[in-house]
């Protein structure tokens, strides 16, 4: 569920929540993010293991810092918030390489004030996806969840899609890390299932 941009420091609409006595104290900015990034838009939903609205916040890197080889101006980023029973939203997590930069998807959108990408949340899981036509055409969906074992947010799956210049699928690859089962175009495979922490998860591996 995509929220207005100009709310994204707001709480979520009260009929969205469940509802609590407590007011809800907006997402404080300089507290939770550096002044290296700008919000681009917010996203609401569930993602923890309780009844209470998330909040996902698409930022990128501000031009006015300059050059960076690491996070060059177009970088985009994913802050992920809870909101706790006191009514107070907390980073969970900024996942500062989990997209690539605007410059880093080739002739597919150019534009940084854009948003080239597809976020979503729902079932208690956020995924993003994304086109990219640097590297050939090569479609990526990640999909991250709350572990409740490691009380954190990780990759659960990924799926890679790679074009073969007309239009059509060369290569496919899904990874469910969870059930440790990898499906490579048709052919199922296995692998220790492994917990993924969301910021080590980085778009430049799926080039």
């Amino acid at each position: 569920m995509a929220l207005l941009l100009g709310c994204w420091l707001a709480p979520l609409p009260a009929a969205a929540q469940t509802p609590r006595p407590e007011p809800i104290e907006p997402i404080d900015p300089g507290r939770w993010i550096s002044n290296l990034w700008a919000p681009v838009a917010s996203y609401g939903g569930l993602l923890t293991d309780d009844a209470l609205e998330d909040v996902v916040i698409l930022v990128h890197r501000r031009e006015a810092f300059g050059d960076d080889p690491l996070r060059p101006s177009g970088s985009r980023a994913l802050a992920i918030f809870s909101l706790t029973d006191a009514g107070v939203y907390r980073r969970e997590v900024l996942a500062e390489d989990i997209l690539p930069c605007v410059q880093c998807m080739g002739t597919i959108n150019r534009d940084p004030d854009a948003v080239p990408f597809e976020i979503d949340i729902a079932d208690r899981e956020l995924t993003v996806s994304w086109i990219s036509n640097a590297d050939g055409l090569v479609s990526v969906r990640l999909t991250l969840a709350w572990d409740a074992r490691e009380q954190a947010f990780g990759l659960v799956a990924d799926e890679v899609a790679r074009g073969d210049g007309q239009r059509g699928i060369a290569s496919r690859r899904l990874r469910d890390y969870r059930r440790g089962r990898a499906v490579t175009d048709g052919t199922a495979s296995a692998f220790t299932p492994r917990f993924i922490p969301a910021e080590q998860v980085k778009a430049a591996d799926y080039r």
